[in-house]
């Protein structure tokens, strides 16, 4: 969270135990979604957060290896996210983070 952009973080699994994709809830502007091991299913968590009425320029970072030296983090939106991942690459592991809070973070990171 972050004061006067998100007072919400929900953290999901991007899969449940049967591998089936989460339940991505309805849109809130003021929400952040941190969604675990999930991105080698990237394009498909994009089309269920837009399918469940989050905008094409919902801010989105892939932060890879959180915590450690080499931690990475990839900047896009909801529309180019894609994209940006299959042109740099991935470093597993990984999680997606996605609401307006990613505009805040200050570290160094991989934009479109």
């Amino acid at each position: 969270t972050h004061r006067g952009v998100a007072d919400q973080v929900l953290v999901l699994s991007g899969a449940d135990r049967n591998g089936a994709l989460p339940s991505i809830p309805h849109y809130l502007a003021t929400r952040t979604l941190v969604i675990l091991m999930s991105v080698k299913r990237l394009s498909q968590i994009t089309q269920l957060l837009s399918q469940s009425g989050h905008p094409p320029d919902l801010p989105i970072a892939i932060v890879e290896r959180a915590g450690c030296p080499d931690q990475r983090t990839v900047r896009g939106t909801l529309e180019t996210i894609v994209d940006i991942v299959d042109r740099v690459g991935h470093n597993a592991p990984g999680l997606i983070v996605a609401g307006f809070a990613v505009n805040v973070l200050s570290d160094a990171a991989i934009e479109d």
